[in-house]
């Protein structure tokens, strides 16, 4: 897709969210509270990084969430002793490359709770999130497509440490 919305702070990614369309990172963003998906939305990471601050992003019934990434930036995170892996640009030890989304949490879905909607990731990498079900993504009664990109270092100490899925559908075409 064409992105046409540049995105530089937190509140131009709340208002693409709101009314959907499509748009591309210009700058990292910390959120400082949960975030939702009111409207289909494609947004390209373009090597930044969305510290979701301790929460997550909810994509709700009958909407869809695409992520992309155009980037080739090295991002890096240290693993703590309990394998979550921590945003740390100056002394990390593990790395990846391109747009990230990260340190999110929640009960579901560290980084993405679907319910009932679509969630897509085309690129980007969802690493460094935590969730008692889904580490990286929850999803109930939603469709969850990976298609590329990666998700590392999440965890989701009783079910499903990258995704986990509560009725819809899995496709898995891609990505690490």
């Amino acid at each position: 897709p064409v992105f046409e919305t540049e995105i530089s702070d937190l509140a131009a990614l709340k208002e693409l969210f709101s009314i959907g369309g499509s748009g591309y990172l210009t700058e990292n963003i910390t959120a400082d509270e949960a975030l939702q998906v009111d409207s289909n939305v494609a947004l390209n990471l373009s090597d930044c990084v969305i510290d979701l601050g301790g929460f997550n992003i909810t994509v709700d019934t009958g909407v869809s969430f695409e992520v992309y990434d155009s980037g080739d930036t090295v991002h890096y995170f240290t693993p703590d002793g309990s394998g979550l892996w921590l945003l740390d640009e100056d002394e990390g030890t593990e790395t990846v490359t391109g747009g990230v989304i990260c340190n999110g949490s929640d009960v579901n879905g560290g980084a993405v709770y679907c319910y009932g909607g679509s969630f897509t990731l085309n690129g980007g990498n969802i690493v460094g999130c935590l969730a008692i079900q889904g580490g990286a993504i929850f999803s109930y009664v939603g469709s969850v497509t990976i298609n590329g990109g990666s998700i590392l270092g999440c965890l989701g100490p009783d079910y499903g440490g990258a995704v986990f899925m509560y009725g819809g559908s899995l496709a898995m075409n891609g990505g690490t």
